[in-house]
């Protein structure tokens, strides 16, 4: 395949905004259509048309003639031949050559001086994608995913931004200090409040948010940035929610656990700061002390901070150690929920968490309870007298313990067990057994990596029909 050189830039039509497409089937209906969003002046030259470009011609909207095509006018800002008449593409694209013209052949990549984008519009923000015409599909499936990102207020967001831009450069002297108003003004943490606002409160928010700005920058005060504590979900990249994907393109710095699936962090820019906080054989990085004090240091410095975990950050995930320590400083935090491995593993090994029939309660216990501790917090009889799901997390290496507490508090030994290694991954396992087998010390478990978890319920049992991930 022949690799094309392209340079993504915008068309200014504004001084002339005449395009030509010839052809009128279907695909050229199509460029009509898109070139008419950008209040083209569009002439169409074709013999036989559809329907629909009939009755545009009809309505004044396009300028038609049912002729063959015989050359380019002059004034053209660009032309899009899309016939099925490979002689006339071809004369199409060598008259628009010598008059310098854009010109585009639909799908015959060789004969187009420029590609079709797909296009999110919002005002005057633009957002283009493209494969120079060689993934189509593919576009229109990003521009979806994009469009999703982007909700349609932003078409007057940025319309606010470009007037505070002109006003904070008029009253702020400082550079970096003009720089910082804007990031926060354009940063998820201001996009997020205006997008839960009311319609009509949006700008008045928006003003006060901008002159508390300006007049912090007034002072010596230096900013502080947010951390965000961000759940990653349990292991599949596109389980992370909007919002954590939102936060996590903004961060300056991102601080990331272990069980974070490497994928998630390819998306962020290469200037950001990463931060490894895994634990290796039980040994962490670094102290949890060392992570508080990090994030700290981070925001104190005025950055946006990600402090990314796996699966939901308030399920056994040292949110409270983090959060009060920033609240300690002042540091403006938020908690960004994510799919918990309680949940997320077990759908994708086909138990759901509870069943109407088999279970109206569930339970996640820790399997693996701090050695700080002078006892055990963990109620054996209440967890064994439930009748719904229990999941215990990080407790595979403790199995024959589990099953024998549960059992001796009245558990039944023929309860079904479940274990789920590297759940939600293209690596899942998944052993089924009996709390009797799993209290066998001698019980043989297949070599399962962790992470891992425990199911002990009846909902195992619906493995059988649910089963769909492989």
């Amino acid at each position: 395949m022949t690799a094309y050189q392209t340079i993504p830039v915008s068309l200014n039509v504004t001084h002339n905004n005449r395009a030509l497409v010839v052809g009128g089937g279907h695909i050229a209906l199509q460029k009509i259509e898109w070139l008419l969003k950008f209040n083209m002046a569009v002439n169409v030259v074709a013999t036989d048309v559809r329907e629909e470009i009939d009755a545009l011609a009809k309505a004044g909207t396009i300028r038609l003639q049912r002729k063959p095509y015989d050359g380019l006018d002059e004034g053209l800002a660009l032309v899009i031949a899309a016939t099925n008449d490979e002689s006339v593409n071809r004369a199409v694209f060598r008259d628009a050559r010598a008059k310098s013209i854009p010109v585009n052949v639909v799908d015959v990549p060789e004969m187009c001086t420029f590609f079709v984008s797909s296009v999110i519009s919002r005002g005057r923000l633009q957002m283009t994608i493209a494969s120079n015409g060689d993934a189509p599909a593919l576009c229109r499936r990003l521009r979806k995913e994009v469009e999703a990102l982007a909700p349609p207020f932003y078409q007057t967001y940025v319309d606010w931004l470009a007037d505070a831009r002109s006003r904070v450069r008029k009253v702020i002297k400082e550079e970096a200090k003009r720089a910082t108003i804007l990031k926060h003004m354009a940063s998820e943490r201001v996009a997020n409040q205006l997008e839960q606002l009311p319609k009509e409160a949006r700008q008045d928010w928006f003003e006060s948010e901008l002159a508390a700005q300006m007049a912090v920058a007034e002072t010596d005060t230096s900013p502080v940035g947010t951390v965000y504590l961000v759940g990653a979900g349990p292991g599949d990249p596109g389980l992370i929610s909007v919002k954590g994907l939102r936060v996590l393109a903004s961060a300056d710095a991102v601080l990331f656990d272990g069980l974070v699936n490497p994928k998630v962090l390819d998306s962020i820019s290469p200037s950001v700061e990463r931060f490894d906080t895994s634990k290796r054989a039980g040994c962490a990085l670094r102290s949890q002390d060392e992570i508080n004090d990090l994030m700290v240091n981070l925001a104190q410095a005025g950055k946006t901070v990600c402090r990314l975990k796996g699966g939901d950050p308030c399920v056994f995930g040292r949110l409270t150690s983090e959060a009060r320590a920033l609240a300690q400083h002042n540091i403006p935090f938020e908690i960004v929920p994510g799919v918990s491995s309680a949940i997320g593993a077990l759908a994708y090994a086909g138990i759901p968490i509870t069943d109407r029939d088999a279970a109206s309660v569930f339970q996640v216990v820790t399997g693996h309870e701090s050695p700080l501790k002078t006892e055990s917090r963990v109620n054996w009889q209440d967890i064994a007298s439930s009748k719904g799901t229990v999941v215990f997390l990080m407790g595979v290496h403790r199995l024959t313990d589990i099953a024998s507490k549960l059992i001796a508090n009245g558990k039944p030994p023929e309860t079904p067990v479940a274990i789920i290694s590297h759940g939600t991954l293209p690596t899942q396992a998944v052993f089924e057994t009996t709390l009797g087998e799993a209290n066998n010390p001698s019980i043989a478990i297949p070599d399962m990596q962790r992470p891992a978890l425990i199911v002990v319920g009846d909902v195992v049992r619906l493995r059988r029909q649910l089963k769909w991930y492989r």
